[in-house]
């Protein structure tokens, strides 16, 4: 399991909306009066949610969408585990398997083996989030279990990451490591996003970065969540290097070229291992020689994020073909791109 401790920001926003939204004519409840209405949906759902813990030991959330055992959570929590189990929220505990997944979105759906109906959660795929909206996350954090955390809605649309999903829902919810995959309700009890990060991020008129909480949301995915309830499985497209975005100082300090991606190490059983890249070598004190990758697909890179967007962009099995300055040496190295979590 991989914690994502990423970028956030945003004060807590407690005004009344003053006029009727667009394509949306209910108004937003004032923070005092949500924070009412969502302690009532906790106490009324969180039977509900559950804490998924994983082997190697991680700590995760999620929550039951179906009364025969489907937990929806979020797709990193499961990533790169042996097996993982489910405990509810009076204390049992019940082995689990994958489902589906998609990976781009990090979202993913398991069956734990419940012996009866279960209590579970109804999903808002149609009705849109706005700003100053309060919404309600039910998460496993900081040793608490199946607890509320109430925030509001500071941005949408978010993009944090080339590495990670876009469109996410900013907010003000207090989130910690192992709150990813819980619920994210509105007012109405309705689950509207899956908690996935967590950060800080400079915003406009702040001096300071500003914690947020971001999420992704389900506004028009009935569709895709009804794939992955079949068994739909989409995979994160991956080389198997570590890389790195070296600043203009560093690359002279090294005598390496400015621009250009750093290859800093290759993943043993990924492809980039056997392709030919080579991970960096010291030469003197103040010389390393480092594979840099100028291109991909004969598009030039600037950054890690452009290689790892571009990348995400493709599907597993595609072969990419990058153009690497090695020293005063340009080699073309192919790559066979694979999946990033190959489960038994």
């Amino acid at each position: 399991m991989r914690i994502w401790l990423l970028a956030v920001m945003v004060g807590f926003m407690g005004l009344l909306a003053t006029g009727a939204q667009k394509n949306d004519e209910t108004p937003v409840l004032d923070a005092r009066a949500a924070k009412v209405q969502l302690e009532r949906v906790y106490e009324q759902i969180h039977p509900a949610a559950v804490r998924i813990e994983t082997r190697p030991q991680g700590t995760g959330s999620g929550f039951f969408i179906s009364a025969d055992g489907l937990v929806l959570t979020a797709y990193h929590v499961i990533e790169d585990t042996d097996r993982f189990w489910v405990r509810t929220a009076d204390e049992k505990r019940y082995p689990a398997e994958v489902v589906g997944y998609d990976a781009l979105r990090d979202i993913a759906l398991i069956k734990a083996r419940v012996p009866g109906p279960v209590p579970f959660m109804e999903l808002e795929t149609a009705k849109p989030v706005r700003r100053s909206e309060s919404l309600m996350t039910i998460g496993n954090s900081r040793g608490e279990f199946i607890a509320p955390r109430i925030g509001t809605v500071t941005n949408i649309g978010r993009t944090i990451r080339a590495d990670f999903p876009g469109d996410l829902i900013a907010s003000t919810m207090p989130l910690a490591p192992g709150d990813s995959g819980g619920p994210v309700l509105n007012t109405e009890g309705k689950v509207v996003a899956i908690a996935v990060a967590i950060g800080r991020e400079q915003q406009d008129g702040q001096d300071v970065p500003v914690f947020q909480s971001y999420a992704t949301p389900l506004l028009g995915l009935n569709n895709l969540i009804g794939q992955i309830r079949a068994g739909y499985r989409r995979d994160i497209p991956f080389m198997g290097v570590s890389l790195s975005q070296l600043t203009d100082d560093e690359a002279r300090a090294y005598g390496l070229r400015q621009g250009g991606v750093v290859v800093l190490d290759l993943i043993e059983g990924y492809p980039a291992a056997n392709s030919g890249l080579q991970p960096p070598r010291r030469l003197s004190e103040n010389r390393v020689l480092a594979d840099l990758i100028l291109e991909v697909d004969g598009k030039a890179v600037q950054s890690s994020d452009e290689l790892i967007a571009y990348v995400r962009s493709r599907q597993v099995g595609d072969t990419i073909t990058l153009k690497v300055l090695r020293g005063s040496e340009t080699v073309t190295v192919k790559i066979t791109l694979t999946a990033k979590w190959r489960s038994s």
